[in-house]
């Protein structure tokens, strides 16, 4: 397995199928530039691409690309982890980007096209990046931990995620969670938390809660606009609570960043953070449900390289 130049862990089904379209142009493009010289590794179920991460990464395998969404590469960013640790210190990271919500593609300026992606796989030094660690209650209630590559949130956040299914996804990214999203604004729901950073406590109901490592989600929104994936810092954003009529004006502004500037937000930077409540409230990553609270967030940074252009 280790002597192919290129390891591409697929995932068929990411981007509502996006992923399958793209296929025989992948396959094609891979080999024009290196022969036979890759490998193929479809996902078919959640979770495989953890394994799969993980059982190339212990070959002493220098470079794994991922073709997915986010989900997926928080998939194949968790299996090349053991108890915050690469499993392999050398393994670069690249991304083929064919997801709905494609955030981490664009938190790390990937260019558009397929061919321009696989040459900057195959041409560029990767770059060292933070990720985000969370851990939170699995759906068992058991303690459980899990790193994050773009984004964490909680409130309506989650609760979009939680909605936007495969018939969504078929729409694109931009149109599926702009519409899951004014409809859970609409609903206007208010979850009661408990926020602790930087020796600072914030508690009261609030609409969400948002922590990212990157720039954009969710096909486009910057929720937190001045998140670099690079700083050694994660850029949390709590949303305040709100009116329908407020809250709608303030969903106008979330793909320009702009929202921050309202006081119903408060923004700030921080290392780690906290935060609890006495009902349950479902905890997001990277577009993928993970559990409930209380959750405890990191930053672990420059821990991997990936092929980018920041």
């Amino acid at each position: 397995m280790n002597s192919a130049k290129a390891h591409i862990i697929f995932n068929p089904v990411a981007g509502g199928g996006k992923a399958q379209k793209m296929y025989p142009e992948l396959r094609a493009q891979f080999k024009y530039r290196i022969g036979d010289d890759y490998r193929i590794y479809t996902t078919k179920k959640q979770g495989d691409a953890i394994n799969l991460a993980a059982r190339i990464s212990s070959e002493d395998i220098p470079l794994i690309i991922c073709a997915g969404g986010d989900g997926t590469i928080n998939e194949v960013v968790n299996g090349l982890f053991d108890q915050e640790k690469l499993i392999n210190p050398e393994i670069e990271l690249g991304i083929i980007n064919c997801g709905t919500g494609s955030g981490f593609a664009q938190s790390l300026c990937l260019p558009d096209t397929l061919s321009d992606q696989i040459d900057l796989i195959l041409n560029a030094q990767g770059k060292s990046i933070d990720l985000g660690h969370c851990t939170f209650l699995d759906k068992d209630g058991a303690k459980a931990a899990r790193f994050f590559v773009s984004e964490c949130q909680l409130g309506i956040g989650s609760a979009v995620v939680s909605k936007v299914n495969s018939k969504h996804k078929n729409w694109g990214g931009k149109i599926a969670f702009g519409y899951i999203t004014l409809k859970e604004v609409f609903k206007c729901t208010k979850y009661p938390m408990k926020i602790s950073y930087n020796g600072t406590d914030i508690s009261g109901n609030m609409i969400g809660i948002v922590i990212g490592n990157g720039n954009a989600c969710g096909g486009g929104m910057k929720l937190t606009p001045s998140a670099r994936i690079n700083d050694s810092l994660l850029d949390l954003l709590v949303m305040h609570e709100m009116n329908i009529p407020e809250l709608v004006r303030q969903f106008t502004k979330i793909y320009s960043g702009t929202h921050i500037k309202s006081d119903r937000f408060t923004y700030v930077q921080t290392s780690t953070i906290r935060i609890g409540s006495e009902v349950d409230v479902l905890v997001e990553t990277d577009g993928e449900l993970l559990g409930t609270l209380p959750v405890e967030i990191k930053v672990i940074p420059k821990s991997l390289k990936v092929k980018c252009n920041i």
